[in-house]
């Protein structure tokens, strides 16, 4: 992070994949605020594995980044290792000089001016237009978790569930459809019953860890968000 500013032509709240590729435009005029501590967390918090990793992007810098992340093997043959993303994207932003406020929540904004609080304290930032880029609330959303499969490939849908297969042996994802009114509280119920009435394939599986967050699946992959927010459109 350099040192925050009192003056930017454009804030962007959301660190995320579709919001750094926003701010990358213009990354000297533009400062992002991200409320978590690391960027890209629409897809690493919620452990959301992507779909059609065949995308080829449009703009040449999201073109390098995924092909830094296959010579890197974090994507191969459609499959993700999700936790390296995080890493790779991280020295990405760092490489497009890009400015971001982690751990930085908003008390209040409005058109021209933003009040951020952080460990040090309230900060003021004025500027000449906002973007909201966090992920979009719809009819739906899901509850997500990593799962270590003991190297049982145990990819599919299970009716009210699905599972997507990691890179490697080990590592899938579970994915629950819950309707956008669900609390957190009971989302997290909802995934305790599932997994408990799990079939018999899956009993050797285990939850690895629950995703911290809703996922509202805005986009198929990140290479899909980078490229429309570098190209300055709309989600």
């Amino acid at each position: 992070m350099k040192i925050m500013k009192t003056y930017y032509r454009h804030v962007v709240i959301g660190g995320t994949y579709y919001g750094c590729g926003l701010a990358a435009v213009d990354p000297e005029n533009t400062l992002v605020v991200e409320p978590s501590i690391l960027v890209g967390s629409d897809f690493s918090m919620n452990f959301n594995p992507g779909t059609q990793w065949d995308y080829m992007p449009s703009h040449p810098d999201t073109f390098r980044f995924r092909n830094e992340l296959e010579q890197r093997n974090v994507i191969n043959d459609g499959k993700v290792h999700q936790p390296a993303m995080t890493p790779v994207f991280s020295k990405w932003c760092l490489d497009a000089g890009l400015h971001v406020a982690l751990a930085s929540n908003v008390l209040e904004y409005d058109e021209h001016s933003m009040t951020l609080f952080d460990a040090n304290g309230r900060h003021e930032v004025s500027f000449d237009r906002i973007t909201d880029a966090r992920p979009v609330h719809g009819k739906t959303k899901r509850i997500t978790a990593s799962i270590f499969t003991d190297s049982i490939r145990c990819g599919g849908d299970y009716g009210i569930f699905q599972i997507v297969d990691g890179l490697f042996d080990s590592e899938a994802f579970l994915l629950i459809d819950i309707a956008d009114t669900t609390s957190w509280p009971e989302a997290r119920l909802t995934l305790f019953n599932v997994w408990q009435e799990r079939p018999e394939k899956l009993s050797r599986c285990s939850v690895a860890a629950v995703g911290v967050r809703f996922d509202y699946n805005n986009f198929s992959n990140p290479l899909v968000a980078l490229d429309r927010g570098l190209g300055g459109g709309n989600k």
